[in-house]
This record gives structure tokens, C-alpha cells and sequence, in this order.
């Protein structure tokens, strides 16, 4: 359901639009109404129409200031002016501002639910185009993480594999640049049975704090977890080099001092020579 939001000084006009046009006939839910621009506007930050229906005409802020305004907050909320006057000038002024339509009073019933049912399939359609990006995103986002994870198993299984920058940025994603590569590996082990739901949530402590304490240095680090331990690649300008080998201590060290949390586990990390 679309939400509409009436603004209109004359009293009898704003009650016959609000209780004689069947909004929900329409898709849409009548959320709102005032009866200047001034008072309109904190209600329509707080409400959030879909479609704005104001006059041009009224006291303490006219429709187009409210339309002008309406349009810097929100780009999306669809706009309809109604007025009394035929006056080229407004209209012009009001397409500048995102304004739908522009009718003329007195409103005819047919004119304005043709115009709402007009706007109200753009709206529906540009989010269903939203959400078809969306999805398109995501799926995307998951494909790239699964070939970064095909990466990381390649580097661990292959250790004479020496991949080129070119292949890194096209077949695996990554935002790899010249500098230093280098990969790791924090092993857990336990003393004692813990469940696979147990390792995966310890594993996942360690490579957030593994990937908030390298992201920011690197050009590239990618992460993933691969049986009980976190696998990883960092790729970093040269001059890191003995802050990155000091941050991996940091991270050890903290994982060490927390171990208490997570139960009689251990730590046990390498970080691959440079290449």
C-alpha cells in the first residue's frame, strides 16, 4: 500500500479530496493531511508519503517552497500540484522541483485518481527494478565470495602455484596491486570435543578480528574459514611489511588473552614468508 499525503488551506477542499476519493481503491493509504506548508512539512518527514498532493496557493509556505523542499529530502516522493490558477509560469517551476502532475481545481475525481493510479505503477515499478537490482547485487556479491574462497583453496593446495596481478583481478576479484603477498593460517585447537557450530563461532571471532585489524593497511585481504582454522592473503605496500608482522603478533596475542572466553582452546598461527 502507497501512502498519500494531502496538503490544502481551504478546509471544505482538503475534507472532500480526504473523504471522497477511495484512496485504498487505489493502492494507496491516506496518512496525512494540513493545511499550509509550514505545518506540513515536519509531518511529512515523519510520515514518509509515497505521493505528496499540495496547493500552490497558501499562507506561511506555498507549494512550491514546500515542493522545493520536499524534493531536496526526498528525490523519490512523487509530487502532484493542484491549483486554481492556469499559470504556465507555476508549472514550469514545479517540474524543476520532481512534481508529477499538475491539476487544476476544481478537482475532478476522475482526473486525480487517473494521475494517482499513473504514479503509483511508476513507483511500484521502479522499486520492483530496485529490488531486481538488489537481488542482481547479492548474487553477485555471493559469486564474488566464492571465487575468493576458490582462491584461497588454490593457495593452500598449490604452494608452487604463483598467480599472476592480472589473474588475481580477473578471475578471482581481487583489488590486487604491486607490493608484498603474503598469506597465513590461525589454527584452533581444542582440548577436548567441540561441536561444529563451536568451531565456526570461534573461527568467525578470529577473522573479524583479523580482517578489522589488517583491512585498512592492506591494498588487498581476503579471509575465509577453512576447516579449524582461518585461512587468509594479504597483499600490502613493502614499507608495511614490520607493521603488518606486528599486527598479526597483536591479533595472537589478544586471541591468547581471550582464549578464556571461548573454552580450552589453542591458538597456533604462521604468516607465510613474503613473495
Amino acid at each position: 500500500m502507497l501512502k498519500v499525503f494531502l496538503v490544502e488551506d481551504e478546509s471544505i477542499v482538503r475534507e472532500g479530496l480526504r473523504d471522497n476519493i477511495p484512496w485504498q481503491q487505489y493502492g494507496y493509504e491516506f496518512v496525512g493531511e494540513a493545511s499550509d506548508g509550514e505545518m506540513a512539512l515536519p509531518l511529512i518527514q515523519k510520515t514518509r508519503p509515497d505521493v505528496l498532493l499540495t496547493d500552490i496557493k497558501m499562507p506561511f509556505m506555498d507549494g512550491l517552497s514546500l515542493s522545493r523542499l520536499v524534493h531536496q529530502e526526498f528525490p523519490d516522493m512523487k509530487i502532484i500540484i493542484i491549483s486554481g490558477y492556469a499559470h504556465f509560469a507555476y508549472a514550469q517551476t514545479a517540474i524543476k522541483f520532481g512534481v508529477g502532475d499538475y491539476l487544476l481545481k476544481p478537482i475532478n475525481k476522475e482526473e486525480l485518481t487517473g494521475t494517482l493510479r499513473k504514479l503509483g505503477e511508476k513507483i511500484r515499478s521502479r522499486r520492483r527494478m530496485e529490488e531486481d537490482q538488489q537481488r542482481i547485487w547479492q548474487k553477485s556479491e555471493a559469486d564474488i565470495r566464492l571465487f575468493r574462497m576458490n582462491f584461497l583453496s588454490r593457495l593452500t593446495e598449490e604452494s608452487a602455484w604463483n598467480p599472476s596481478l592480472e589473474e588475481l583481478r580477473e578471475k578471482y576479484y581481487l583489488h590486487a596491486g604491486e607490493g608484498i603477498f603474503q598469506g597465513f593460517l590461525v589454527k584452533v585447537d581444542c582440548e577436548g570435543e567441540i561441536s561444529r557450530a563451536g568451531m565456526d563461532l570461534i573461527l568467525g571471532k578470529v577473522q573479524g578480528l583479523l580482517e578489522n585489524s589488517f583491512r585498512s593497511r592492506c591494498i588487498e585481504f581476503v579471509a575465509g574459514i577453512k576447516g579449524t582454522g582461518c585461512i587468509g592473503f594479504l597483499n600490502y605496500e613493502s614499507e608495511r611489511t614490520e607493521e603488518i608482522r606486528r599486527i598479526f603478533r597483536d591479533c595472537l596475542n589478544q586471541l591468547e588473552s581471550e582464549k578464556g572466553i571461548f573454552g580450552p582452546v589453542m591458538f597456533t598461527a604462521a604468516l607465510a614468508s613474503a613473495a
